[in-house]
């Protein structure tokens, strides 16, 4: 398995500064770039740039950084998710709540013909919008803590990481899944009633 890591000349870390990264990653891509490569090594310098690109992305992403930072620590793959973590299982009734009040309020908004009923149906979105509004807002919180944690744990990382350390982390990329999921399902309602 490639170390994207390496890749980006960084120790693997469960936090890495976002403006180190992207400074890395743009300062690498200069020189990597396949137009400033001669014609007949076009092809590995495509290749190599994809590469880079690939572990940019891996990396400038919390969870799939702490997914690819278990994989390469040789902390095992689980197939599914067995276990909620504690923190995402406190949401899962107000996201189901929220949305499901959103689809059926969006249902009635699809179905309006008329250009009154539509002006009433907004006006009954506006709180629902404000309530999602706030439940992305405590899910962000909670997105918000798993990175600072991630910071502190960072600073005492070490090589190899102990079991405990990577149950940590997995069970941290477990409710970021949960968290960054909930957030874009819950902008997609917002989205739907708003236009």
């Amino acid at each position: 398995m490639e170390n994207h890591f390496a890749r980006l000349g960084f120790e693997p870390r469960p936090w890495l500064d976002p403006e180190l990264l992207k400074s890395r990653f743009v300062e690498l891509s200069a020189t990597m770039h396949p137009d400033k490569a001669a014609a007949e090594n076009k092809s590995t310098s495509e290749r190599d740039f994809q590469d880079l690109n690939t572990a940019f992305n891996t990396l400038r992403n919390t969870r799939s950084r702490l997914l690819h930072l278990l994989a390469i620590s040789g902390a095992p793959k689980s197939e599914h998710i067995q276990n909620v973590p504690p923190s995402a299982l406190q949401y899962f009734s107000p996201v189901a709540e929220a949305t499901n009040r959103a689809d059926t309020l969006i249902k009635r908004k699809s179905a309006a013909t008329s250009p009154m009923l539509k002006v009433q149906l907004m006006e009954e979105a506006l709180p629902q919008i404000d309530a999602i509004q706030s439940l992305q807002h405590q899910l962000q919180q909670n997105i918000t803590a798993i990175e600072e944690t991630l910071k502190q744990t960072t600073n005492t990382w070490r090589e190899p990481p102990t079991p405990a350390l990577l149950t940590q982390l997995s069970e941290s990329a477990a409710a970021l899944g949960f968290f960054e999921r909930w957030t874009a399902q819950l902008q997609e309602r917002i989205g739907a009633l708003t236009f």
